[in-house]
């Protein structure tokens, strides 16, 4: 029958049989007397609910109990808490030592009606133990702990905006009732996690503490810790956290006390001398001194006394009194010294205890003899520097490139890194066979590379301290000309992969190795020194090679400064904001266009402190991924446009 004829007859029912159709329509649905079923991918038009006789489906739309506080735990930094598996182990304070700072600070918390001061600031310059004393503190305070936050430079736990949002989100955790009100809030106003400072706090913290005290369910007064303030990534964001957590205790918004741990740095000082954070702040300094030799000559023999036990072949006694005061002396009063030399004779890929016990030795005599005659060397300088002799000559040069690339201002994985240098897993992880005493290689999927501490960075960023091992001098230099520039003129298109930029190491896709190494390119053109000779060197680069597919916006302060030395070097032209469209004209600040000709590609700004690189022109792009598909015949993946 065509349907031309099925219709006629449709259309030939009487009223009165359309009529109980519709009725019978209206009886059956499709869910009547379902259960046990589930319904994804739907599309929600206007409703949050859909009612059908009886039987109702909720349509969240990530709006669920609990989805709050996911968005929160997501704009957080879990690897900077206490018990985080990212900072396993911690640093702590070994049974016996620093024990005045540790009962005077946890005594501090637990009375606070015995004291006028909210805030503890315990500043000691770098390596003298801090880290160590506020883990130690926070594991003490036990229920009087309410969250703990510690920052670290080195290994990216340093952004300014999820400072809050991890405190209000491990408050969360803690006390239910507090959970409850952050949650409903940030679904109801996604955008609280995103907001300034000052609002985060007091949208996600002061708000629901003050909820709770309206509703009889006060929170009781507890601490929070916060390690590593000056490691925080931009010093105006140090200050005003510190002005914040000084207004909240003067208004008694919140019922915390709180213990700051960092280094003496200038604004630091400024910030916590202003009349209205001094009256309310009590300051405690760590000193670098000999005093402590006593607890750190203790540290040591537990910890050769541990490594002894595992090599019975050793002599009795190992090492001898003698030789641990020898290492306590170089230790110059620097807990992290002592405890990077620990970590060095007990290294497993080391050719013994015996042999790197003699090393250290060896140094520590040298660097005796060199106090003798004045020289102003520490010993952890010269630690480091043993560390990094022991790097085979062949592979110190990939070390190096390493060290730079996972010290740029945006968190890598192990597996990122290699991707972008072209390494494999056993290349990567040989390299560090000799480093276990300063770096440490995770167990997981996606293993990340962490620094034991703040001042092995401090040395590898610092010329006159590293010296050779400077990863920030010609290490830059070489590792664009030798590795990227080449690694980017071996970029061609094909159907399937990108040749040249393939991941020996896991499974990365060849455009994630691609992302990643615009990403490496573009930190090191903008906030490493090159200087003007060596950026000229870049005037034959095609950067429109390096924006075949936008990476993500390139964050820091400095990049205004940094983008005008470039254009002092003939590389870059500024362009007014005004020429490229009312977005960017409302945005008030320049657009760079770096390289020449055709080869040219857009730093454009993207919010108040990121720039985006992004191709000059859409024609230019074409045009060189035509010349590309001729040079590499094959279908081009739209993904790439």
């Amino acid at each position: 029958m065509s349907r031309l004829s099925t219709d006629t007859r449709i259309n030939k029912d009487t009223p009165a049989r359309q009529s109980s159709r519709t009725q019978t329509k209206r009886k059956t649905s499709i869910l009547s007397n379902a259960h046990d079923f589930v319904i994804s991918s739907l599309t929600q038009v206007d409703k949050s609910q859909i009612n059908s006789n009886n039987t109702q489906i909720n349509i969240n739309n990530g709006t669920s109990k609990g989805s709050g506080l996911r968005i929160l735990l997501e704009k957080s930094i879990p690897g900077a808490s206490l018990d985080s598996s990212d900072r396993d182990p911690p640093p702590r304070c070994h049974p016996g030592t620093r024990t005045e700072y540790i009962k005077n600070l946890t005594t501090w918390g637990r009375n606070a009606d015995s004291h006028p001061e909210r805030i503890a600031w315990l500043k000691g310059l770098a390596a003298v133990g801090k880290s160590a004393i506020a883990q130690t503190c926070a594991e003490d305070l036990g229920d009087k702990l309410a969250a703990a936050f510690f920052f670290s430079r080195p290994n990216h736990r340093d952004k300014y905006d999820r400072f809050f949002t991890s405190i209000s989100h491990q408050l969360a955790v803690k006390y239910d009732s507090f959970g409850d009100i952050v949650d409903s809030d940030i679904i109801r106003n996604p955008t609280l996690v995103d907001k300034a400072l000052s609002h985060q706090f007091h949208n996600l913290i002061v708000n629901p503490i003050q909820r709770l005290k309206r509703e009889g369910k006060e929170l009781p007064e507890l601490v929070i810790v916060v390690d590593g303030l000056d490691e925080c990534a931009d010093a105006k964001a140090q200050e005003t956290i510190i002005k914040i957590i000084a207004q909240s205790v003067q208004k008694q918004t919140t019922p915390f006390l709180w213990i700051i741990l960092s280094r003496p740095e200038r604004h630091l000082e400024g910030a916590f001398n202003t009349p209205e954070v001094k009256s309310i702040t009590l300051p405690i300094e760590l000193p670098v001194s000999r005093e402590v030799d006593g607890d750190i000559a203790m540290f040591l023999t537990a910890k050769l006394k541990e490594t002894a036990q595992k090599h019975p072949q050793l002599p009795s006694p190992w090492p001898s009194e003698q030789e641990v005061w020898e290492i306590v002396d170089l230790s110059d009063g620097l807990f992290a010294c002592a405890e990077a030399v620990s970590r060095f004779i007990d290294d497993d890929d080391s050719p013994g205890p015996e042999v790197q016990l003699h090393d250290v030795l060896r140094l520590a005599r040298e660097h005796s003899a060199q106090k003798g005659r004045g020289n102003s060397s520490t010993g952890l300088d010269g630690f480091y520097t043993l560390v990094m002799e022991r790097v085979p000559p062949k592979q110190l040069q990939t070390v190096l490139w390493i060290f730079l690339v996972v010290h740029l201002p945006y968190s890598v994985n192990a597996i990122q890194i290699a991707g972008v240098l072209g390494l494999s897993e056993s290349q990567f992880r040989n390299a560090f066979r000799s480093l276990h005493s300063v770096i440490t290689i995770t167990d997981e999927q996606s293993p990340k590379l962490y620094d034991y501490h703040a001042s092995f960075t401090d040395f590898l960023e610092d010329p006159a301290r590293s010296k050779r091992f400077w990863i920030k001098g010609d290490c830059a230099v070489t590792l664009l000309t030798d590795v990227l520039i080449p690694r980017y003129n071996k970029v061609q298109v094909n159907d399937k992969y990108i040749p040249g930029l393939s991941s020996a190491w896991g499974e990365p896709s060849p455009v994630g190795v691609y992302v990643g190494l615009g990403r490496v390119f573009f930190e090191l053109l903008i906030s490493v020194d090159l200087g003007v000779q060596k950026l000229r060197a870049l005037n034959d680069f095609d950067f429109r090679k390096a924006t075949l597919r936008y990476g993500l916006p390139l964050r820091s302060r400095s990049f205004p400064q940094r983008l005008e030395f470039i254009r002092r070097a003939t590389l870059a032209n500024t362009l007014r904001s005004d020429q490229w469209g009312i977005w960017f004209k409302s945005l008030r600040r320049p657009v760079y266009v770096v390289g020449h000709g055709e080869k040219k590609s857009l730093f454009a700004p993207v919010a108040s402190i990121d720039l985006c690189p992004q191709p000059y022109s859409k024609r230019s792009n074409q045009k060189l991924l035509k010349q590309m598909r001729e040079e590499s015949p094959g279908a081009w993946e739209e993904r790439w446009h």
